[in-house]
């Protein structure tokens, strides 16, 4: 009987795992439980029992225990899946009936089981065809007209259409961008139209890929880019040989000349030639034998700034690690830390710590320097008194900061004066006026922090004069969005923003990012109706992971409205509308958002 038992048993779990009908610990609670008692309990969290088509659904196991990845894991007919040890992820494209199996084992190894699921997967309405459909349509239109007097050399075409245009260009320049980021639209208004941007690229086919289109996933598939705005150049192959983010004309130019001489070695060949160094194979030994310890470490430094480009930042830090001259990427381990660290990953344990030591960067290598100077210094409130005369004790906030936040002020200080002070013939007058109105922004903002308000007010001034100056040099000129959006952070009088986002919402009425803006508005001075008003307009007028993240804001504020069944209908509507692809890690904190708000909404 027993033998039998074992025989039948065996069909269901692993055969490589040993296995006894004797009572055994539980490895949860510490008290034994029955092999028989085990089969018939759960392994796997609860998660969602009826999808949504399109849902992306994550399985996690109980405590101490953990996915087989060599035994089946299978989410069933038309689906899609992702799997780690620790998560299990299917996404179901059809409605109907599912049997999703999945092996999970014990962390000690001494039991597994397969688990079935079965499902049923809904449908609800789709949005696909929302893109061509008014109000988008009229979204759409505003944004050609736009790009019309902004960036008329640059062409919005197929991949297909790109293989046939190269062929008479000397390579391609990509800018992925959007309509709402603002350094894309500072781009727009002001790099674009220097001199020394059109001359750099004339001989480039220039062409325009918006992030948030579903037209541009061709493209994005095939360039993988994150940041926006992202430069890709291109060989006459149409391969990536360069993905780089700068705005200022002279460094995009001074990357984009590097680039322009790499383009007979584009990144796939560079990713073999290191991965065959890794190996360690004869012939690469051989061929490196003739190559110099200064094209060695280009090649590493080039690879490192194509991961950062691309916000590959565990690979940055995986490949930090192997690299012998680890002080000449040290501003790329801080930086990937860091952007680690917004994406909600622990990518260091002593935040103060981190803060001193990317403060002791050069600012010029670091990408956030003033971000986290802000941080330290409004952390470090309250720490040491500061004995330095240059400040007067009596403007500051009664919580003094520290003398290592003046340091770090003094020094930030120094380099932005250098900036605006630089002699780069490549820089044109409009760039040089707007890093002075950027430079006293940035010490508005740092005055505020050590509590001197006649200072602030003073660097407030300053910016203000500066932004009216700069209109005449946006072929926008008086609806500069770029401009525009800079004023809210130049106001000293808080009271004028509302009137200013009217202004934008009514010059610019199809563009979502300005109702968004009055929602936040409206949402902050407690006036429910008049916010989700902005918010329906802002998700009436916005497609892609714009939609989503408009979307997300307006189920968060409704479940703060006690609004749970409208919530939920929302949330609903949303996971089953987006097919959220393997790269897009946007839409992936979108909906990851909306699942956890879902099921705050039925707690209500």
């Amino acid at each position: 009987m027993k033998s039998t038992l074992i025989l039948v048993l065996t069909t269901v779990l692993m055969s490589s795992v040993a296995f006894t009908l004797d009572e055994e610990p539980s490895l949860e609670s510490g008290k034994s439980i029955s092999l028989k008692n085990k089969l018939k309990r759960s392994l796997l969290n609860p998660s969602t029992e009826n999808p949504l088509i399109n849902e992306s659904i994550g399985y996690t196991t109980i405590k101490n225990h953990h996915f087989n990845l060599e035994a089946p894991q299978d989410c069933g007919n038309d689906s899609s899946k992702k799997m780690t040890a620790k998560k299990v992820t299917c996404q179901f494209h059809s409605s109907g009936s599912r049997s999703v199996t999945l092996s999970i084992c014990d962390d000690k190894k001494t039991f597994c089981k397969q688990q079935k699921i079965n499902l049923n997967v809904q449908k609800s309405k789709s949005r696909n065809a929302k893109i061509n459909k008014s109000p988008v349509l009229n979204t759409l239109k505003m944004q050609k007209e736009i790009k019309e007097k902004l960036m008329k050399d640059f062409k919005i075409m197929t991949t297909d259409e790109a293989v046939q245009a190269i062929s008479m260009k000397k390579a391609a320049l990509v800018m992925v961008s959007t309509d709402w980021c603002p350094p894309c639209n500072y781009a727009k208004e002001f790099l674009l139209q220097t001199q020394s941007f059109k001359d750099a690229t004339k001989d480039l086919l220039l062409i325009y890929v918006d992030g948030d289109s579903p037209n541009s996933k061709s493209w994005i598939k095939k360039i993988k880019t994150l940041f926006y705005p992202s430069y890709v150049v291109l060989n006459k192959d149409l391969k990536v040989v360069s993905v780089f983010s700068e705005n200022s004309s002279d460094k995009f130019i001074k990357v984009l000349n590097k680039a322009l001489d790499d383009l007979e070695d584009p990144m796939s060949y560079l990713n073999l030639r290191l991965a065959q160094r890794n190996s360690g194979g004869f012939l690469r030994k051989a061929k490196d034998f003739f190559k110099s310890d200064k094209s060695l470490i280009e090649d590493k430094k080039r690879h490192i700034e194509y991961l950062l480009a691309r916000g590959k930042f565990k690979e940055v830090l995986s490949n930090i690690e192997n690299t012998e001259n680890k002080n000449m990427f040290k501003s790329a381990e801080l930086d990937s830390k860091l952007y680690m660290s917004y994406m909600g990953e622990d990518s260091f344990k002593d935040k103060a710590l981190f803060y001193k030591e990317y403060l002791e960067m050069n600012p010029a290598d670091v990408s956030n320097y003033f971000g986290v100077l802000e941080d330290f210094c409004e952390d470090s409130k309250g720490s040491k008194l500061s004995k330095d005369p240059k400040y007067d004790a009596s403007t500051k906030d009664s919580r003094s900061i520290s003398e290592e936040c003046i340091s770090y002020i003094d020094k930030y200080k120094k380099y932005q004066k250098s900036i605006v002070d630089s002699k780069n013939s490549l820089v044109s007058v409009s760039e040089k006026e707007y890093l002075k109105m950027d430079r006293a922004m940035d010490n508005a903002s740092l005055a505020k922090i050590t509590g001197d308000t006649k200072l602030a007010d003073k660097f407030f001034k300053d910016c203000r004069g500066s932004l009216e100056s700069l209109f005449k040099f946006s072929p926008l000129k008086e609806k500069s969005r770029t401009l525009r959006m800079t004023q809210l952070k130049c106001l000293k009088d808080k009271s004028k923003e509302i009137s200013l986002l009217k202004s934008l919402a009514k010059d610019y009425p199809y563009e979502a990012t300005f109702h968004s803006k009055l929602f936040k508005f409206y949402k902050k001075n407690k006036d429910a109706a008049k916010a989700l008003e902005s918010n329906q307009n802002a998700i009436d007028f916005s497609y892609g992971n714009v939609w989503l993240n408009n979307v997300n804001s307006r189920v968060s504020y409704l479940i703060e409205l006690n609004e749970k069944k409208k919530a939920l209908d929302l949330a609903n509507q949303a996971l089953s509308e987006v097919d959220l692809s393997k790269d897009d890690l946007r839409a992936a904190y979108h909906l990851k958002s909306l699942r956890t708000l879902r099921q705050k909404a039925k707690k209500i």
